[in-house]
């Protein structure tokens, strides 16, 4: 017994105060087990030789509180694990960022399905397309003037025409020019090139305008933008070069919480940019639209929401 407790002893570390108790066996636990002390720790080692012939002695630290039961402790030699192994693999991680993004895309789907399956058996079938349009509309329009209106851009048809999404956009700007609410410029915002020709969404947008009396003076084209988070970026130097602070968005009621918090967004983290945006209510124009057209645009938007929460460029809350 003696020569057992012998080879058992016990430290205080300068730094923190916790008795560290040390012995030479995984058999010696159960003497100190019994009595154990808050803030105490046991610990057994073992020898190793390296391969130059100088002895290692290693230690395995164990919470005594947690020892109270009985514990089965492995093998110093097991236990310890290098840290090459802990390591996930970089292309495991990237194939789990990738899965993740899909099963969120299906999941998606899934839902926006169920939610047309629900609304076909309890809506009138002559509301489709109309209710969900307003899901994600947007109301702070405080009926004050604006420094500037932006316009964001939709896809043209093939022959380079305005389609009825866009255009009732454009009408709904064109009515703040003539009611004399836009101090400063109309920023026609979109890149994307026409089927047919090398017309773009910016271009086209401001010929409709110009022809109905705006004039080019008050035209700024933004022509680089393939997509939605680069209209709201290639937008706010513009903005910010201006100094603009309140400015109007005029985007489809289906997707002005998107385009609301991309904007709100790249000027936040842009320097020096003071822009308030306020969106404009467009639904009074947007009777033209068909109801099939509506609901796939709504489908179209979801995915479209969700990838950009993936991206972290809009909020839902």
């Amino acid at each position: 017994m003696s020569s057992r407790r012998a080879s058992v002893s016990s430290t205080i570390s300068t730094t923190t105060g916790i008795g560290i108790s040390y012995f030479d066996s995984p058999g010696e636990l159960p003497l100190l087990s019994r009595i154990p002390a808050p803030g105490a720790y046991g610990a057994f080692g073992s020898e190793t030789v390296s391969e130059k012939g100088d002895k290692k002695r290693v230690f395995h630290s164990e919470s005594l509180l947690s020892m109270a039961t009985p514990t089965i402790i492995q093998n110093t030699k097991k236990a310890m694990v290098s840290k090459r192994h802990r390591r996930r693999p970089k292309l495991i991680q990237i194939l789990g960022c990738c899965s993740s993004m899909v099963l969120s895309a299906i999941v998606a789907v899934a839902v926006t399905i169920l939610l047309y399956v629900l609304a076909a058996v309890l809506w009138p079938r002559d509301a489709l397309g109309t209710m969900e349009w307003s899901v994600f509309a947007v109301h702070n329009d405080d009926g004050k003037d604006f420094d500037a209106v932006v316009v964001p851009g939709f896809e043209l048809a093939a022959d380079g025409g305005i389609q009825g999404e866009l255009e009732s956009r454009l009408e709904a700007a064109l009515a703040l020019y003539r009611q004399g609410r836009i101090r400063g410029q109309v920023i026609l915002t979109g890149g994307n090139p026409a089927a047919s020709d090398k017309t773009t969404e910016a271009e086209a947008m401001g010929s409709w305008l110009s022809s109905r009396g705006v004039p080019q003076a008050t035209l700024v084209l933004e022509n680089q933008s393939k997509d939605a988070v680069g209209k709201a970026r290639f937008t706010t130097p513009i903005l910010v070069d201006a100094s603009y602070k309140r400015v109007a968005l005029v985007t489809s009621t289906v997707n002005q919480y998107r385009f609301f918090w991309l904007f709100h967004g790249q000027c936040q983290s842009a320097a020096f940019c003071q822009a308030s945006f306020r969106v404009i209510s467009i639904s009074s124009y947007e009777t033209g639209i068909s109801v099939a057209r509506k609901q796939l645009d709504f489908f179209r938007e979801v995915v479209s929401l969700l990838v950009a929460v993936i991206q972290g460029s809009v909020v839902l809350w």
